[in-house]
C-alpha cells in the first residue's frame, strides 16, 4: 500500500515502540517527537495518516489536529491518548479526527485504521489530481481559435 504515517509523540520509548509495530504491519512510518516538526510533512499532495499524542508540551493534539484541518480539511487525523475522556473523544470526532484511541493501545487496532484512512487519503489525492487535469484541459480547450463552418 502506498502512503506512510506520520507519528506524533512526545514519549521516545512509546514512540518507537508504536513506530515498530507499525512496520512489522507492513506500514512505512515517519516518527516525530514535536507536533511542530510533523508540519512541514503534511502536504495536501500526499498519501498519508497522521497519529498523533493529545497529551504534549507546546501544541496538544487537540490542537495538532485543528492546523492540520486548516491546511487540508480532507487530511487522515488519529488521535492516541492515556488521559482522555468521553468528552474529548467526542470533541475530537467531532472535529474532524478520524478515530480515537486510549493509551495502551492496541498497534494491530490502529494500524488498521491507518490502512483504512490510507485507502481513503489515495481516493482523496487520486480526485485532486484529476480535477487539476481536467481544469487544465478545459482551459487549453478554451484558447484554441474556434472554427466556424459556413
Amino acid at each position: 500500500m502506498n502512503g506512510r504515517v506520520l507519528l506524533v509523540d512526545d514519549d521516545q520509548v512509546f514512540r518507537d515502540s508504536l513506530a515498530q509495530a507499525f512496520e512489522l504491519e507492513g506500514l512505512q512510518v515517519s516518527a516525530f517527537a514535536q507536533p511542530a516538526s510533523v508540519l512541514a510533512h503534511i502536504s495536501r499532495d500526499e498519501v498519508a495518516v497522521l497519529v498523533s499524542d493529545v497529551r504534549m508540551p507546546k501544541m496538544d493534539g487537540e490542537q495538532l489536529l485543528t492546523t492540520v484541518r486548516e491546511l487540508d480539511p480532507d487530511f487522515p487525523v488519529i488521535l492516541l491518548t492515556g488521559h482522555g475522556d468521553v468528552p474529548m473523544a467526542v470533541r475530537s470526532l467531532q472535529n474532524g479526527a478520524m478515530s480515537f484511541h486510549e493509551k495502551p493501545v492496541n498497534a494491530k487496532t490502529v494500524a488498521v485504521d491507518c490502512r483504512r484512512a490510507l485507502k481513503h487519503r489515495e481516493v482523496v489525492v487520486s480526485s485532486r489530481q484529476l480535477a487539476r487535469q481536467l481544469a487544465q484541459l478545459l482551459l487549453s480547450l478554451a484558447q484554441r481559435p474556434v472554427l466556424l463552418l459556413p
